[in-house]
């Protein structure tokens, strides 16, 4: 098959729907489809590339100034590039990531050449407010959800990464069916280890104790404070440690916050 993948968010940018797209679009180029995604350029100007079996349409792009780790395609102009672009890649099928600029203006252009589309819902309103004062969460959280709503509207097919997701969507008024699919773990490079944990924490320098772990980014979305909170509770009843691992704008205060 024909694959055109559209989304707001790829690699490098940092986020589980952009790492979701990439390992999407690569399994199915290394299964054999001609896969294409068209996505913001990671460098600002327009450009196509091949990278890992697949070919990237990257549209001209600026830093998104709520989240340093994202780079954003500003909306003039991307309807007509996309009813260009869609028609000459010719996909059998379209698959949307998102409703945001380029997701929105390829489910318009897939409708109009008869192409079936696929949504995956990956985006909470939640998940923006901590950035944004809060004076304007309610009325963010009903626009952001009315929004995209609207664009799922046009589309064959809505799935979501947990059942919880699902129902979220469902909740809010979507009257057709939303097929929970996981996003899946590669178990052959995230498995335990074959022999004691005991000399791998030993390698990494953590004692030899029950261990939580979190790998991530540390942004306001995740909601690590409530766990760092949560684990005086839990050392009540048993000695272990909890180890978060990544990098992102609330470290600091994580940080701050655990000691």
């Amino acid at each position: 098959m024909r694959i055109l993948i559209s989304t707001d968010t790829y690699p490098p940018d940092v986020s589980g729907s952009s790492f979701f797209a990439h390992t999407l679009a690569v399994g199915l180029a290394d299964r054999g489809h001609d896969v294409h995604v068209v996505c913001a350029s990671d460098e600002g100007p327009r450009r196509d590339v091949r990278e890992d079996g697949v070919l990237l349409h990257r549209l001209r792009s600026v830093p998104l100034v709520i989240h340093p780790d994202v780079r954003f395609v500003p909306p003039p102009g991307v309807p007509a590039q996309l009813r260009r672009l869609v028609p000459a890649i010719a996909p059998d099928v379209l698959h949307t990531q998102d409703h945001f600029t380029i997701g929105r203006a390829a489910v318009r252009a897939a409708r109009r050449q008869d192409i079936p589309v696929v949504a995956t819902h990956h985006f909470m309103p939640d998940n923006l407010l901590p950035y944004l004062p809060r004076r304007v969460h309610a009325p963010i959280a009903r626009l952001a959800w009315t929004d995209c709503l609207r664009v799922y509207e046009h589309v064959d097919h809505v799935t979501a990464p947990t059942r919880t997701a699902a129902e979220l969507v469902t909740g809010r008024g979507f009257d057709r069916v939303v097929e929970p699919v996981s996003c899946g773990v590669d178990t052959d490079r995230f498995r335990p280890p074959d022999g004691p944990r005991g000399p791998l924490r030993k390698e990494l320098g953590w004692p030899d104790l029950p261990t939580v772990v979190f790998v991530g980014r540390l942004d306001a979305e995740k909601r690590l404070d409530e766990l760092i909170r949560a684990w005086p509770a839990v050392t009540r009843h048993v000695d272990a440690q909890l180890v978060l691992v990544g990098t992102g704008t609330r470290r600091g205060e994580l940080e701050r916050l655990a000691g």
